[in-house]
């Protein structure tokens, strides 16, 4: 490995940590979000209108 190398090495692992600081919480809270609204509309699916649970 050269000196170039090193530093790109060193300079890329800044810039991903740096990254992923930034944007961990908000993309974690965008999925959760995601997966909340996901399975609300799946248990709205299995339920009936007046509130029993649909039978198979």
């Amino acid at each position: 490995m050269t000196g170039i190398d090193l530093v790109n090495g060193i300079v890329g692992a800044v810039c991903g940590m740096v990254v992923a600081i930034l944007f961990q919480q908000p993309l974690q809270d965008a999925w959760f979000r995601l997966r909340r609204r996901f399975a609300t509309r799946v248990r709205s699916l299995t339920y009936r209108e007046d509130g029993s649970p649909l039978s198979t």
